[in-house]
């Protein structure tokens, strides 16, 4: 069987998985066809967001979806991305405190401008956290079509977990809305839910 490795967002971010009949497609943005499972090496499975329109590329470690839009002020995408780490979290506060520190905004505060930053345990697993993370974008301006307003309001709502056979494991896996400031909202949020909600754990001690 063959595998790929996995996907992060247009003008954006995206994430990274090993994907099971993709290897001639890495690096390319294909229509998505098939609701079939993605599976990781590592032991995780996700589906591709629900709905029309959604594109999805293989790269490396990472799987990416964008979905087209009749839209020149919202834009979404999605992206599950493999993880090692370098340290056990022996307690779910371990975690969450490591989560956190992955998820901050360093940037120029001129670009980057009113960072909000949510974390919670998630219902999925006793390793899992579920973040958030708002903020405008001024860095677009004049560089693309959502640049007509003078900033662009960006959300990343994900999951962050550990894999429940090896603590050295881990899945990071969101979706991302963009949409231009002063425009009526538009939201495809429930088919990012849907591909956040589509993550199962797969065992490793019955693949030894």
């Amino acid at each position: 069987m063959m595998s790929a490795r996995f996907w992060v967002l247009v003008t954006a971010l995206l994430v990274t998985f090993s994907c099971c009949g993709c290897a001639d497609n890495t690096g390319r943005y294909l229509p998505v066809y098939t609701n079939t499972p993605r599976i990781s090496t590592l032991g995780f499975s996700v589906l591709p967001p629900p709905g029309q329109g959604w594109y999805e590329r293989v790269n490396r470690d990472s799987l990416f979806y964008v979905k087209k839009v009749d839209s020149e002020t919202y834009s979404i995408a999605s992206r599950a991305t493999e993880l090692h780490f370098n340290e056990e979290f022996p307690e779910i506060n371990d975690f969450l405190a490591h989560v956190k520190e992955r998820k901050l905004i360093s940037v120029d505060p001129s670009l980057i401008r009113n960072v909000q930053l949510f974390f919670d345990v998630s219902e999925k697993s006793e390793r899992c956290v579920r973040y958030r993370q708002c903020y405008e974008d001024h860095r677009a301006e004049g560089s693309h079509e959502l640049s007509a307003q003078p900033f662009t309001n960006v959300s990343n709502t994900g999951l962050i977990c550990v894999h429940p056979d090896n603590n050295r494991l881990g899945i990071d896996l969101f979706y991302q809305e963009r949409q231009s400031s002063g425009k009526p909202t538009q939201s495809f949020a429930s088919e990012g839910e849907s591909f956040l909600a589509s993550l199962s754990f797969l065992s490793l001690t019955a693949q030894r």
